[in-house]
């Protein structure tokens, strides 16, 4: 039932994680896959681990102890991406007002620097590939005032 438990939970938090989001997350994904491959005895082509000679056998105690493992590795994945989400909200939120605020300097500079502490909290907490999400968001941001000097220029 455990076993269950923890799949479910990281099946319904997978599918929140979008392809710009997965390298944010990948050393707590690769966590997971390596304990499913590790309790299937398959040896994955992103694997540090060291080949165990059997698999985790199923009635055994050391079930009790890799079930153990996966749910703690599922709920750190689930803090993690619940975290990320959040951060990435924030940033969407920025977005939507650099679409709007006024043509003051202190409003743009306002709006980008919200941007810029939310992935400065990022970086503090250790996202992995933080930089090409960095970059994704440096290009929205440049498509948004790309958009708004156009529409200033035709005005």
């Amino acid at each position: 039932v455990a076993v269950k438990t923890a799949l479910r939970s990281y099946q319904a938090v997978r599918v929140l994680v979008t392809p710009e989001l997965e390298g944010l997350v990948m050393p707590q994904l690769l966590e997971i896959r390596e304990l499913v491959s590790e309790a299937f005895d398959v040896k994955l082509s992103t694997s540090t681990a060291v080949a165990k000679k059997q698999r985790v056998r199923w009635e055994a105690k050391e079930m009790t102890e890799w079930v153990s493992k996966l749910n703690e590795s599922v709920s750190k994945f689930e803090d993690r991406v619940e975290q990320l989400l959040r951060a990435c909200d924030k940033v969407d939120i920025a977005l939507n007002l650099l679409h709007k605020v006024g043509y003051e300097n202190i409003m743009f500079q306002g709006v980008l620097s919200s941007i810029q502490k939310t992935i400065d909290q990022m970086s503090l907490s250790g996202y992995n590939d933080l930089d090409s999400w960095v970059q994704l968001v440096g290009d929205r941001i440049g498509e948004v005032l790309s958009k708004r000097l156009e529409l200033a220029l035709k005005g």
